[in-house]
């Protein structure tokens, strides 16, 4: 089982409440663009017993409250060594860019926009203050695809040196291994293979490597594609051994034939249920012992975050918190009113002596306040 802190959401309500102040708001265009929508009302916080939300009008409010949160330097936490900035419009990028949040490296992942930043994210920019990734010439910032002038005109303001790398999904994955590796000054043993097609499948993988430091793969339903394969022939050279291999997907998603052409490469395990949110499930109930993927959470006390595939953006919040904080694994959710059966099962089955926590990313629309207190007493210490 993995070891994680446990934070209860007292602490980290003060925090979260703390992030918001000063974040939203509706900004249209960089520092050195003309156009604003001006500032917009400042989403609710929904606190309950074992249950925070992380809210937003947008998920770059949602990602910029949750890094915040993590590291606003009033608190006296430490800084980030960097930021990731990720467009709210590319799933792929996003899930990648996850393993940046992972310990050593520690970036702050926000969303933006790909014309401009918002006002939140820009707001964090100011606020917190990185140290710089090691050994790259003061670069503070990376950006993933391809961004306006305006964001980099914001940059240069805050005198924050970025560099963009604008390759895509899943070449842009082999790209990030040196970045990644050098940073941390280590590679994993571990590989985790997703769809490079079903985004929701995805999500969960994401928040796993947020908190390992892994490396995500992608894949189709029948094929492997060629910077996939590559990045897994330069694993095995980095660390003079085959690396171990989990699928996260089911057969219906990622077929038996290409878990057997992944075998080529190093021993492959699958990790699935019937459906996404099965999946999410699964993921954060498996362990491998031998390896060490994998959550493990079966017994509370717990930290569970929860996301909504319709507003899947937000999951670049719960990446970090993925990462730090309450280092929790990720749960999906398809609906706003109520919550699917598989989640309501797994989080009864953690039922204890002491109660369990959520964090739930996005507002009153990814999940409604009545679910919210329905998930709430859920998560109660069993009487």
């Amino acid at each position: 089982m993995v070891t994680r802190t446990t934070i209860r959401v007292g602490a980290t309500a003060c925090a979260v409440a703390l992030a918001l102040a000063g974040c939203g708001g509706g900004k249209a265009a960089g520092r050195g663009g003309s156009a604003s929508l001006g500032p917009s009302k400042p989403a609710p916080v929904e606190i309950g017993r074992n249950v925070v939300r992380v809210p937003g009008l947008s998920p770059a409010d949602v990602s910029a409250a949750a890094v915040l949160s993590t590291y606003d330097p009033r608190a006296g936490r430490p800084q980030p060594e960097g930021f990731v900035l990720v467009g709210t419009g590319d799933w792929q990028n996003a899930v990648i860019a996850a393993q940046f949040a992972a310990k050593p490296v520690s970036a702050g992942l926000l969303a933006i926009k790909r014309e401009f930043i918002p006002t939140a994210p820009d707001d964090v920019l100011a606020r917190v203050h990185p140290t710089g990734f090691p050994k790259a010439e003061g670069l503070k910032v990376m950006v993933l695809g391809h961004a306006g002038d305006d964001v980099y005109a914001d940059l240069q303001d805050l005198a924050l040196k970025p560099t963009e790398l604008q390759a895509k999904a899943p070449a842009l994955s082999a790209k990030l291994v040196p970045f990644r590796g050098g940073w941390a000054r280590k590679y994993s043993d571990t590989i985790a293979i997703t769809s490079a097609d079903a985004r929701d499948y995805a999500l969960p993988v994401g928040a796993w490597s947020a908190y390992s430091g892994d490396t995500v793969g992608f894949v189709h339903r029948n094929s492997i594609p060629a910077s996939t394969k590559a990045m897994l022939v330069q694993r095995e050279k980095l660390r003079l051994r085959k690396p171990a291999i989990y699928v996260v997907a089911p057969k219906s998603v990622i077929s038996d034939a290409v878990v057997q052409q992944l075998r080529a490469y190093g021993p492959v395990q699958r990790v699935a249920g019937r459906d996404a949110v099965q999946t999410s499930v699964a993921l954060a109930r498996f362990h491998d012992p031998a390896t060490g993927f994998g959550w493990g959470v079966k017994r509370g006390p717990a930290s569970v975050s929860i996301v909504n595939v319709g507003s899947w953006a937000n999951a670049i919040g719960a990446f970090t918190y993925a990462a730090t904080g309450p280092q929790a694994p990720l749960l999906l959710t398809n609906q706003g009113s109520g919550l699917p059966k598989a989640v309501t099962g797994y989080l009864s089955s953690l039922r204890g002596p002491k109660p369990n926590q959520a964090f739930i990313f996005g507002g009153p629309g990814a999940m409604s306040s009545a679910t919210a207190g329905q998930l709430d007493g859920l998560l109660d210490a069993k009487q």
